[in-house]
């Protein structure tokens, strides 16, 4: 596999640069249009742009989208204005909701991507559904697109007898960007279709690109830089009760009054610093189901320090398809900060970010014994920069240190994305560990590297990859599932895009297998997984998938082999319903037994969402997985899962929510309250409660598990005040 990436990076040495893009000019007004929603204002009638016709880029590339779209693009000293005319022959078979910010996906939808320095290393993405909710997200060219941060910037939309019109204006104080004269910037602009399943977007993105390879060149005669100052102050108090016997609780209260600063030190970089930051959680993990697990289940960052910027601290190639190591920052590792600080900004090519926090969690008072770290804090050091060079290439490097109580972990790496000739592209990590053993503290040091290929056109999608981990290779800000291993995968994927008179319906048809080869160098094992599968593509933003899977899994000194049949798909039925599901047939290993052995596995869910209004949204998640013993056909375990969500949304700002969580697994059932209210990102007002019940009953001095009834052991009331004060 080296020696097969080494022949295609030489064969691409001769393969022509990508071609330039559009270069849009947009109008200077004194002063910006007062956004109505309609396009109304006559500063509109002077920002129009040539943008000519959208074409599709999902889940086909190419074709022309069937709707019509006016873009409108102007500035004035404080803000960027962005309009929109989204002309449609059906308007009353437009979809949109009212629903909280970043939850429109299943709507018609139009938006920009903003690279604010025209590097290709960064872009802003920022979508308007016809209702005028908002969805935003900061997407990296080492990373993904990543929804947690939130700009504040205003949007307006309204129906219209021939489609919907959107306005949207972004501060110059939200963003940053290189001022002074003649700044450039990258543009892209998008809309969806939600009936017709198509998303589309000019200037067109080719089989093989992205954002970056795409974007319209926009220039400014000057910007200025306006001082950015934001303080946040935040309040949170919380009153918990466990029931410690029958009808006694113990009540515990906490009150936390923490703030975060963050200040621009220059248009292009920008500090932040907390104490005492808030970080209670009011969205919860949504549910994943734990059971029989060999690797531990990754959970997103939802903490508002570290959501935002974070994508500067990802690696090229980690976390594509099944790579062992899915990211090589992951913040939640950080439990229980003290104080935080972070730095990131763009210089010219550059860019970079330092992160650093202590972190109580590990000197914490454990229950029931001594800590002999008692009150010590871990401290995390994350430094990181990547040099860009042409659309959406680069070559970077990153270093992360945990130091705790005497003992280290120090990493040192380096990583590159190459795009060559918009459809090869080349990206490859490679990282050296140094640590210390928490017990014995004898140093150790380990080695990782990952180095990816792909080729994507039209009609054909191929990738490699080669990863390698060391023994005693350790990063405690990652998160990775195993080390002393060698890794390939490879992806081959016909795609057709067929013009069938009787399945119009069907947008396109892709075939295809995929492989890992896992080679276990502490044990001696070889895991293989080889698959082939069938995924369409259909109107109504239909999916639907068929797998068929072969495995020869090593574990505990043996191996297992097993076929996996799989089904899944999901579809948006009617305006008012999006239903979605799977089927997975097995024989798996059951990992808890001593001596481990297979059982006959099948699991299902399915998922629906229900809007029988604007304001009313309705979801119910069902899940179950069950084994059985194949000699005996005894149940080894069987879990059962329901999870529904009740919203009412009163405006973009205002909600409520109830939530009911059930999960036979653990006999437990979850209830929570939710009232919110967000006036801009940061100025927010929470009050919830919940309640955990278990099944349960009173034995002598505990309660023990399995009871005939549901007991309430405990419950809480949370309240979050926070301002955002911006200067």
């Amino acid at each position: 596999m080296n020696l097969l990436l080494r022949l295609l990076l030489c064969a691409a040495c001769t393969l022509p640069a990508p071609g330039a893009q559009p270069e849009l000019h947009p109008v200077r007004l004194d002063h910006g249009p007062v956004l109505t929603g309609d396009l109304s204002d006559p500063a509109w009638a002077v920002a129009r742009l040539p943008t000519g016709t959208f074409e599709t880029y999902n889940p086909m590339r190419g074709t022309p989208m069937p709707q019509e779209t006016e873009v409108y693009l102007a500035y004035d000293a404080q803000a960027i204005y962005v309009g929109f005319r989204c002309h449609d022959t059906e308007p009353d078979r437009i979809k949109a909701s009212l629903s909280k910010r970043d939850d429109l996906w299943n709507d018609d939808w139009v938006g920009f991507s903003l690279d604010t320095f025209g590097t290709g290393h960064n872009a802003l993405h920022l979508f308007v559904n016809p209702l005028g909710i908002q969805a935003d997200a900061l997407d990296s060219v080492n990373g993904s697109e990543d929804p947690a941060p939130d700009w504040v910037w205003e949007s307006k939309a309204r129906r219209q007898p021939d489609g919907y019109t959107v306005e949207i204006r972004l501060p110059l104080k939200s963003i940053r960007y290189q001022s002074g004269r003649d700044v450039r910037m990258g543009v892209l602009f998008w809309r969806r279709i939600s009936r017709l399943g198509l998303s589309g977007s000019w200037p067109a993105m080719a089989p093989g690109q992205w954002v970056y390879q795409t974007h319209a060149a926009l220039r400014f005669p000057s910007l200025d830089s306006p001082l950015r100052l934001e303080v946040l102050p935040a309040l949170t108090r919380s009153h918990s009760e466990q029931q410690t016997r029958p009808g006694q609780w113990d009540r515990k209260d906490a009150t936390n009054l923490g703030i975060g600063v963050k200040a621009g030190l220059t248009s292009s970089v920008t500090a932040d610093v907390t104490w005492k930051p808030d970080f209670s959680q009011v969205e919860s993990d949504a549910f994943q189901s734990e059971v029989n697990l060999r690797y531990p289940v990754f959970y997103s960052e939802k903490r508002p320090f570290f959501m935002e910027s974070m994508g500067i601290f990802s690696l090229a190639a980690a976390g594509n398809n099944d790579a062992n190591m899915q990211v090589p920052v992951h913040t939640r590792r950080i439990v229980d900060p003290l104080w935080g600080a972070k730095v990131t900004g763009d210089t010219g090519p550059v860019s970079f970010g330092v992160l650093a926090a202590g972190d109580r969690a590990p000197g914490a008072a454990w229950e029931g014994e001594t800590n002999p770290d008692l009150g010590r804090r871990a401290v995390f050091t994350i430094g990181r920069a990547l040099y860009g060079f042409g659309r959406g290439s680069y070559v970077g490097g990153i270093y992360t240190g945990r130091e705790f109580a005497g003992t280290f972990n120090r990493v040192g790496g380096a990583d590159f994305s190459w795009l060559v000739a918009e459809r090869h592209t080349f990206a490859g990590n490679l990282l050296q560990t140094w640590s210390t053993d928490p017990g014995t503290r004898a140093p150790k040091q380990g080695e990782g590297h990952l180095f990816s290929y792909s080729y994507s056109t039209r009609p054909l999608d191929v990738t490699v990859t080669t990863e390698h981990y060391g023994p005693d290779f350790r990063m405690d800000t990652a998160f990775y599932n195993r080390v002393g291993i060698d890794q390939e995968t490879a992806y081959l994927g016909p795609n057709y895009y067929p013009k069938w008179a009787w399945a119009p319906w069907i947008l396109k048809v892709n075939p295809f297998v995929y492989t890992i080869i896992t080679r276990d160098n502490v044990s001696g094992l070889t895991d293989h997984l080889y698959l082939a599968a069938l995924r369409l593509n259909t109107a109504r933003a239909g999916t639907l998938r068929l797998d068929l899977q072969r495995w020869r899994e090593g574990w505990m000194g043996r191996y297992f082999h097993k076929t996996v049949y799989r089904l899944q798909g999901s579809v948006q039925a009617v305006s008012w319903l999006n239903v979605g599901g799977s089927l997975r047939l097995s024989d798996d290993i059951w990992y808890a037994s001593p001596t481990p052995y297979q059982g006959r596995t099948a699991t299902a869910s399915l998922d629906t969402v229900l809007q029988p209004t604007d304001e009313v949204r309705m979801t119910v998640n069902l899940y179950r997985t069950r084994m059985t013993d194949p000699g005996t056909g005894a149940k080894v375990y069987d879990v059962r899962t329901a999870n529904t969500q009740l919203t009412y949304q009163f405006n973009k700002s205002f909600f409520l929510r109830a939530t009911a969580r059930t999960d036979t697994f653990r006999q437990r059932l979850l209830t929570d309250y939710l009232a919110s209210f967000t006036l801009v990102p940061g100025t927010v007002l929470f009050l919830g409660y919940g309640e955990v019940r278990d099944k349960a009953q009173w034995q002598v001095d505990h309660w023990q598990p399995g009871g005939p009834r549901y007991e309430t052991l405990n419950r809480g009331l949370f309240f979050k005040l926070s301002y955002l004060w911006q200067s």
